[in-house]
């Protein structure tokens, strides 16, 4: 017994992975959004990395404030997810009051003379009812109410200090710098950065900003991390329902009778060693100057060779499962049967790395987006039941799971609750937890996110 523990003990030291290893993985099981936001936090702590541009799913973002990560936050209440993450598709979503709404209802609390309300009330129908911006210019807005400048800025303070902080703004900048002087954290240099350097903000320069302003990096750093605490809507959950959108991790055409696959992130891109402190490092005389480019220049190369990987790994993946699952990606028929370990075998990976690299990604297919794990079905119904002794109890609640899922109506989803009942009419007794825990181990997403999928998809293709 002591021999037995002293060999497991000495296997679970020799399969310790090393630090980078390990890094490879965790970038590896990440999704477009978190390998982005990872990719931001490694260009605060690391100099040496530089972006050249943003972009998300492989299109730009349509604002800069899209590009810093903004977005609205699912309500749970909106979205019918309670906090235990029990989907309720029977609980309608709670309507919002619209924008000018809120902003009366914030006037009626104030003693306002009667010409100032009017005037402020004539302008909430030139906001913009999901930003909270005017949608036209100062000029504009001031010849229609036909007022002097001193009572148009009377009207529009008013609704510039009101709640959310940030409405009433004229552009981003605007917006920005209206919530730093709510919080009492504005002054003249966040102020140039928002008016003139928010592009070089987006394209992560911040060697150039802080040439230009004359600021430590690490001044320039905090700046950025103050920025993007900001939201550039502030009015985004006012007058409309929000829909979980998913961003597709791939992105698959057929061309002339292949298939063409790319990372939606498209990471290794935009990321490069940054040229200038290259020339430092090269430079430096000290040896803890030497030192710590030594280690920030090993850090950020090893980021980019595992952002690489991980797209090489993402598109062999989609290429053999489609190469496999043409027919239901064309919607010409059903799924065949395709385990992931069978695929992870032909491919020749690891099985626990290829299921971190299928885990919770998407793929953006001529006929819609569904989750990379729908490629792998491990069995379909016909299939099961003809199998069901070779198959363990797990493996059987899986290939019930996701013969159920498949067959649902995609703008009503199953709920946990829905599949625990289905389940139980076949034979199978589980808890609605215990049918989350399949549903994760599977990797399909929650009803919640599959409704989002849904949404997506019946909007059309661009």
């Amino acid at each position: 017994m002591k021999l037995d523990l002293t060999a497991r003990q000495k296997l679970k030291i020799s399969q310790k992975l090393a630090p980078a290893q390990q890094q490879k993985l965790k970038i590896l099981a990440m999704d477009t959004q978190e390998l982005l936001q990872f990719l931001e936090s490694e260009q605060l702590e690391n100099p040496i990395l530089e972006f050249d541009s943003y972009s998300a799913a492989g299109q730009e973002y349509t604002s800069l404030g899209e590009w810093m990560g903004y977005s609205a936050p699912a309500d749970p209440e909106e979205s019918g997810i309670r906090e235990s993450g029990e989907y309720c598709p029977e609980i309608p979503a709670e309507e919002h009051p619209l924008l000018s709404d809120h902003l009366l209802s914030q006037i009626e609390h104030l003693r306002v003379p009667p010409e100032l309300l009017i005037r402020v009330k004539a302008l909430l129908p030139y906001m913009d009812g999901t930003t909270g911006y005017f949608q036209e210019s100062r000029g504009y807005l001031q010849a229609v109410l036909s007022c002097s400048d001193g009572e148009f800025e009377e009207a529009a303070g008013l609704i510039r200090n009101m709640e959310p902080a940030g409405v009433g703004a004229f552009d981003l900048a605007d917006c920005l710098a209206l919530q730093l002087k709510r919080k009492g954290e504005y002054d003249e240099t966040l102020g140039q950065i928002l008016s003139e350097h928010l592009e070089d903000l987006a394209g992560g320069k911040l060697s150039h900003i802080t040439r230009t302003l004359g600021i430590s990096t690490e001044k320039a750093r905090n700046y950025l991390r103050m920025i993007r605490n900001l939201d550039p809507k502030p009015a985004k959950c006012f007058g409309r329902q929000a829909v979980s959108y998913i961003i597709p991790d791939l992105r698959a055409v057929k061309e002339e009778g292949r298939w063409e696959i790319t990372v939606r992130d498209g990471g290794q891109r935009r990321i490069h060693l940054n040229p200038t402190y290259m020339q430092m490092a090269g430079s430096a005389r000290e040896e803890a100057l030497q030192n710590y480019f030594k280690e920030k220049i090993g850090r950020a190369e090893a980021v980019i060779r595992a952002v690489e990987q991980r797209e090489e790994t993402l598109i062999r993946i989609a290429g053999f499962a489609l190469s496999r699952q043409e027919c239901f990606a064309l919607r010409h028929g059903q799924r065949i049967r395709l385990t992931m370990r069978q695929a992870a075998e032909e491919l020749g990976l690891h099985p626990s790395t290829f299921s971190r690299a299928v885990q919770g990604k998407y793929i953006d297919l001529p006929t819609g987006v569904c989750a990379l794990r729908e490629l792998f079905p491990g069995s379909n119904e016909k299939a099961e039941a003809g199998k069901r002794q070779e198959l363990s109890k797990e493996e059987q609640m899986i290939a019930l799971l996701e013969s159920l899922i498949h067959g649902e109506n995609r703008s009503r989803p199953l709920s946990d609750m829905q599949l625990s009942d289905l389940l139980s009419k076949k034979g199978f007794t589980a808890a609605r937890r215990t049918v989350a825990k399949y549903r994760e181990i599977a990797g399909i997403p929650s009803a919640a996110r599959r409704k989002g999928i849904a949404f997506l998809n019946s909007s059309g293709k661009n």
